[in-house]
């Protein structure tokens, strides 16, 4: 598998940031991108476990990856993030999927509560903006191709 995803992808030398990528899908990409050579960045906000494992699967198929922790539902905290991974990578990366999101908890429309609403779009919506706009200073000041951005 990691064979045929290099011969596809072709990804040795290139950078991937992947946000929630500790479990499901997410993981599932970072690891997919490592195998197929990428460096790969493992945002996680609650499941520093969990990337941690993620980045050994990805180091145990010869790619590089480190974990990076934040919650992306606070502006301030993404930019934090951001200049960490800038220093980290030297102002360049290749690759931004903003995985993110969660349904946070169920309950009937009629019954939505505004603090509920909010809660979920701060996840799901403000988190992959503040990423994107975080990542823009950074791709600006790169001589690199443009990133690639996968939004689920």
């Amino acid at each position: 598998m990691n064979q045929y995803l290099q011969e596809q992808f072709g990804l040795p030398g290139k950078r991937a940031l992947v946000t929630g990528a500790g479990r499901g899908l997410g993981r599932a990409i970072a690891e997919a991108l490592g195998f197929a050579g990428a460096e790969v960045c493992v945002h996680y906000n609650k499941s520093e476990s969990a990337a941690k494992e993620v980045v050994s699967v990805i180091e145990k198929s010869g790619a590089k990856a480190w974990t990076i922790g934040a919650d992306l539902t606070d502006s301030a905290a993404v930019h934090a993030m951001f200049e960490k991974i800038a220093g980290r990578w030297n102002g360049a990366f290749d690759i931004l999927v903003n995985n993110t999101g969660d349904l946070v908890q169920r309950a009937k429309i009629e019954e939505f509560p505004d603090d509920l609403l909010e809660r979920v779009l701060r996840v799901n919506i403000h988190s992959a903006v503040y990423t994107s706009r975080s990542a823009i200073p950074m791709r600006l000041g790169s001589r690199r191709s443009r990133p690639k951005r996968c939004n689920e």
